[in-house]
């Protein structure tokens, strides 16, 4: 895949991004007026899209260039390549947590826009310290050149947490407020909730139990790892988990428990047979799930780890299966051989896969931790076909909202675009672009998005096909500057059924609460209570799903406003 330019100032207050050369296209935005100056000058080129589904709770980064050390061995599937990198290109080599499970996880945690990484500790038996315990390592460097710092103390914020024989954490915004909580598959089988109850940029998690863990009751037997995906194409995440039963039958199967309540109100139900998509997988003992794009083409295809034996020198790999079915509707299917792009992993024991875009080229990297305590790293090189070709994206404040606009030099069968923004973790539709169908000439695209709140924006583009397939550009980003104390949206929608939301935005970071009364007076439930940061876009979710219909009156209070508003359930 190309490499991608992304390139940032700040003017008046705000930050335009531009990224040179993805692959794209579109048809303009009738009477959006005369072309604008370029915000940067660039003769940047190249930059591709990349196919990949958009799955709420989950970031994308923005790019830069990508790290292409000399030490390498090539991994080859259909439509991919992983290069291994080992030595000091292998921005994690330097971590070892001795001679206990490595379980990496990656999430841009203070919300600056590269991924730092979480490391639980764990499958040791006995008092040693670090069983158990999360190590914190903070990305110092950027999205394309990482650099990470361990973070001890107070500084981590699972510091002194202890799990017990195992922590495999699994970052996700369960309640819908856009920050990232996160459970722990632990050593009993079960998962421990952490709420954060912070922000997204400075998170502070408190533990969870019974009815106030969603996760509480649900049990895959022994050595829980759980991972987070929409695989049903709902709006909300359902949970899957590997296992561990002692080389039992079914010990390296996936557990699925479909999430039927929402993306802000999770109730997970287990599934099993044919209501399991993953049902038939197992690798023997110890699975460890991990999904991913890796063919490129809009659905979630899945790696899982095992404990060992399936390594060409009897250690463990990670095993295949694509999805051949669609993002809505999935069917897997074993892929070996070379038709696995990662089948040449052989680690010592206990593999333990996570995907992350740390070198910025737009696609996910393989990383792989592992019973000695190492994490090691696979480059993707994979260079799927593009349909359009996009030679600048940028996103600049205007008084009226921001202005996206957009560059193509040719596009293949292209229906359009969808405009996509997020102001935490989910990516909301904004509005439709008609494209070109097939072209050979240059085409200019605008969209203004209006009526946001202050706080940092995140744009992106879904292209999509006529014949349904889907691409998404690279992220653009804006911060909207607060002009008062404080400002509150409007609960959006209204009349709502079950849910509405606003966002509430502060020029001091202090701390608020809102709570929802009825027309009587009387409290109904608390939304919110904690700090919120300066300048921060927190979203307060209103929640109906278990009240009567009627008119409603929120407040909200800080320490230095109040507000009361009035909203209306109708089911």
């Amino acid at each position: 895949m190309a490499l991608l330019d992304v390139m940032r100032l700040r003017k008046a207050g705000t930050r335009v991004v531009m990224i040179g050369g993805v692959s794209l296209g579109l048809s303009p935005v009738p009477g959006a007026g005369p072309a604008l100056p370029p915000a940067v000058e660039s003769s940047t080129s190249g930059v591709s899209w990349y196919h990949r589904p958009a799955p709420a709770g989950l970031t994308v980064l923005p790019n830069g260039w990508p790290l292409r050390p000399a030490s390498a061995s090539a991994l080859r599937g259909t439509g991919v390549v992983f290069t291994e990198v080992t030595g000091t290109g292998n921005p994690v080599g330097f971590i070892d947590t001795g001679n206990y499970q490595a379980d990496p996880a990656f999430v841009d945690i203070d919300d600056d826009g590269d991924l730092d990484l979480f490391v639980g500790v764990g499958g040791g038996i006995g008092d040693d310290a670090t069983n158990g315990k999360v190590r914190f390592f903070e990305n110092t460097g950027g999205a394309a050149s990482p650099a990470f710092v361990e973070r001890t103390g107070s500084a981590n914020p699972f510091d002194p947490l202890d799990l017990g024989e195992q922590a495999h954490p699994a970052f996700v915004d369960m309640d819908g407020d856009g920050d990232f909580d996160v459970a722990f598959g632990v050593y009993e089988g079960t998962f421990e909730y952490f709420e954060n109850k912070g922000s997204a940029s400075a998170p502070a998690f408190q533990r969870r139990t019974g009815s106030l863990n969603p996760l509480d009751g649900l049990s895959v037997g022994s050595h829980a790892t759980p991972t987070f995906i929409d695989i049903d194409n709902d709006g909300d995440l359902d949970l899957f988990s590997g296992t561990d039963g002692n080389f039992s039958i079914g010990a390296g199967q996936i557990h699925f428990f479909e999430n039927t309540g929402s993306a802000g109100s999770p109730a997970f139900v287990e599934r099993t047979g044919t209501d399991n998509p993953l049902s038939f997988v197992d690798v023997g003992n110890r699975s460890d799930p991990a999904f991913v794009d890796c063919d490129h083409d809009g659905d979630f295809d899945l790696f899982v780890g095992e404990f060992y034996g399936g390594g060409s020198s009897g250690g463990a790999t990670l095993f295949y299966f694509e999805n051949t079915g669609s993002a809505g509707s999935p069917a897997f299917v074993e892929r070996t051989g070379t038709d696995n792009p990662l089948s040449l992993v052989d680690v010592d024991f206990s593999s333990t896969p996570a995907f992350a875009d740390l070198d910025a080229d737009a696609d996910d990297d393989a990383f792989v931790g592992h019973g000695r305590g190492a994490i090691e790293y696979f480059r993707n090189d994979g260079e799927p076909s593009l349909p359009v070709e996009l030679t600048q994206l940028t996103a600049l404040v205007e008084e009226a909202g921001v202005l996206l606009r957009w560059q193509t030099s040719s596009e293949t069968n292209n229906a359009g675009f969808e405009v996509q923004h997020r102001s935490g973790a989910d990516w909301q539709a904004l509005g439709f672009v008609e494209g070109q169908g097939t072209s050979t000439v240059a085409h200019t695209y605008r969209y203004r998005a209006e009526g946001l709140p202050p706080g940092r924006h995140h744009f992106r583009l879904k292209q999509v096909d006529f014949d349904g397939n889907v691409a998404f550009s690279p992220e653009v980003e804006v911060v909207l500057e607060l002009a008062g104390a404080y400002e509150i949206t409007p609960a959006f929608p209204n009349p709502f059924n079950p849910q509405a939301r606003f966002t509430l935005t502060v020029k001091q970071r202090q701390d608020v609460r809102v709570v929802l009364y009825d027309v009587l007076g009387r409290a109904v439930k608390t939304l919110f209570e904690g700090p919120v940061s300066a300048e921060e876009a927190r979203q307060i979710i209103i929640d109906g799903a278990d009240l009567p219909s009627g008119v409603y009156l929120y407040e909200v209070q800080g320490q230095t406003f109040r507000e009361v508003h009035s909203v209306m359930l109708v089911k």
